[in-house]
């Protein structure tokens, strides 16, 4: 499968139409806000229509447009398939974010709700076959009918039914799950408007809603955004963000956002007495890429096990190497401590982990280590583990 994205441009409309807040008409806009239109279905295009016939996939142009008082950007995703056409798959991710998107007036108690209502249409609630059973929630970030939501929440599962925060309800399908991180894909027929996804993760500190899918918001605070945490079945969950209050108020695969209404991470199922965890977004969303591509999920590995530091000391120290892999290759050695990668400051083993995920396998990158008091910099060329995920 290929995969090409558009870029963006502003068609007709120029500098000074945007600058002073005159939007272009409903019809020429790519996204429009719910009051002006219901969410259209998905449309294929297939060679041969509108004159072309090359059989060839392009990439669409649409517009920016401030929505909701946070400029966003429809990635336009058009995978070609043979002879069977082209489909346009559509993705929604914040380009600017914004303080809130909520009025200066709401109250503290009111925030939550206000801020995740935008994205409340994007998710479901997951119930096993049978309809007996709630188990988890799931989000749509892709217009084609796919959910992301928490594996371990859906013991074992491979068909589910879904309800809809519009009431309707629809029969899911498994497609696959990463064991690293706990994702997992759904396929349903249903149509689901995508969630608008945040563009940056959130700070440490910073507040953000707890979108329930079986009803309401909770607020919760990000005690940080790259850490440690514990799945359901005792494994570590590393390079999550973690909640300052505990999980057990909401259902795994709840979806949170910030103060923009952008989705910024997804709850997994993780141990009682663990911290409440989050997969960040950009990080769930290219897990299940892979997934629904070709059902391989392949995570960036240098060949180190790693802790954190003991007292005040930043980084991450390595325990051990693997011999032979990228990080012995490029001269890194037990007891060393890990304290950049390329041009990222490293202060914990779960940032190290956090930083890894931003590059591919292969990639060359400096890795620079604290050994005997002096920084070293070590060569390394990334490697990758590769997992089934059906």
């Amino acid at each position: 499968m290929s995969v090409l994205s558009g870029n963006v441009a502003l068609g007709e409309y120029d500098a000074e139409d945007w600058a002073t807040g005159r939007p272009p008409a409903p019809e020429d806009r790519t996204w429009r806000h719910p009051s002006e239109v219901a969410w259209e279905e998905r449309q294929s295009a297939a060679p041969g229509q509108d004159g072309d016939d090359s059989g060839e996939s392009r990439p669409y142009f649409g517009p920016l447009w401030a929505l909701g008082g946070a400029l966003i950007v429809g990635a336009f995703w058009l995978a070609s398939s043979g002879n069977t056409g082209v489909e346009i798959v559509t993705q929604r991710i914040a380009a600017t974010p914004v303080e809130s998107v909520t009025p200066r007036v709401t109250s503290e108690t009111d925030w939550p709700t206000e801020v995740s209502r935008a994205a409340r249409p994007s998710t479901v609630l997951i119930r096993s076959e049978a309809g007996m059973e709630t188990l988890a929630g799931a989000v749509a970030v892709r217009d084609d009918g796919y959910l992301i939501t928490s594996g371990q929440a859906l013991n074992g599962g491979t068909k589910f039914l879904i309800h809809s925060t519009g009431g309707e309800s629809s029969e899911a399908t498994l497609v696959g799950t990463d064991p690293v991180t706990d994702i997992s894909v759904l396929k349903t027929t249903t149509s689901i408007a995508p969630a608008l996804m945040a563009s940056a993760p959130p700070e440490d500190g910073a507040s953000v809603a707890i979108l329930d899918p079986t009803g309401g918001a909770q607020r919760r605070t990000i005690e940080s955004r790259a850490a440690v945490s514990t799945k359901a079945d005792g494994e570590h969950l590393i390079g999550v963000h973690t909640l300052s209050d505990g999980s057990g108020e909401f259902p795994p695969g709840s979806v949170a956002v910030d103060g923009t209404g952008a989705v910024v991470g997804i709850a997994v199922a993780t141990q009682p007495g663990s911290p409440a965890a989050l997969v960040p977004i950009d990080v769930a969303d290219a897990i299940a890429t892979e997934i629904i591509a070709n059902g391989v999920i392949t995570h960036v590995r240098i060949g180190v096990t790693a802790r954190d530091p003991k007292g005040d000391e930043v980084g991450s120290v390595v325990t051990a190497v693997v011999r032979d892999g990228p990080a012995a290759v490029g001269g890194v050695f037990p007891a060393d401590v890990i304290v950049g990668i390329g041009d990222h400051d490293i202060t914990s083993m779960a940032e190290m982990v956090s930083v890894l995920r931003t590059y591919e396998p292969g990639d060359a990158v400096e890795i620079t280590v604290k050994r005997d008091g002096e920084h070293i910099a070590c060569p390394v060329v990334l490697g990758s583990d590769a997992y089934d995920g059906a």
